[in-house]
């Protein structure tokens, strides 16, 4: 699926930047959702979407799940940038949905209640340097990116919304070949 750049209101917009924003627990470098998949406690959705990265390389994996902050994580994961799975740009859009599904999943009362929380305005991330996953300034209220992120909060509050049963439990990754610390998802 193509994201377009759009422009959003923040005015009109439930947005975050920063995890202590009054939306923040959306960001992926919120540390207090500690997720769960199979025996693996991971410290943030960061962990899981940049170990997913590297399905092929087990070492690396664990090397990303054991930072001790979701930027670590980030950072550990470009260090080994040359090692990113080849399908990447192509599975990266489905790899961050389904970690949001997990935790959605793993913490199903606050974060659906933040989920709800933003009615039926669109959900922004509010970010200086990536047009992609979020958004930047173009003027005081409006940003303008593709906004990906944002947009796969939003599917998912509208899914949690009309149907929030479907997304108790987290189904396996609609990707080939995934694999957390050499096992099977």
């Amino acid at each position: 699926m193509q994201y377009s750049v759009q422009d959003w209101s923040l005015l009109k917009s439930a947005w975050f930047r920063r995890p202590t924003d009054e939306f923040g627990a959306f960001s992926n470098m919120a540390k207090s959702y500690p997720l769960r998949v199979q025996s693996f406690t991971i410290g943030s959705s960061e962990h899981l979407y940049q170990a997913m990265r590297y399905t092929h390389e087990p070492e690396i994996q664990q090397y990303v799940l054991k930072a001790k902050s979701p930027m670590a994580a980030k950072k550990i994961s470009r260090d080994w940038n040359e090692f990113t799975r080849s399908d990447w740009m192509d599975i990266r859009v489905d790899v961050m949905r389904w970690a949001l599904h997990v935790k959605l999943a793993n913490h199903w009362e606050r974060f659906g209640c933040l989920l709800r929380s933003t009615g039926n305005r669109p959900i922004v991330e509010w970010s200086r340097h990536d047009n992609f996953w979020g958004a930047g300034p173009v003027t005081d209220d409006v940003n303008r990116g593709q906004n990906v992120l944002g947009r796969l909060l939003t599917e998912l509050r509208e899914s949690f919304l009309e149907d929030p049963q479907t997304l108790r439990k987290f189904p396996q990754p609609l990707v080939p070949d995934s694999k957390l610390a050499g096992g099977r998802i």
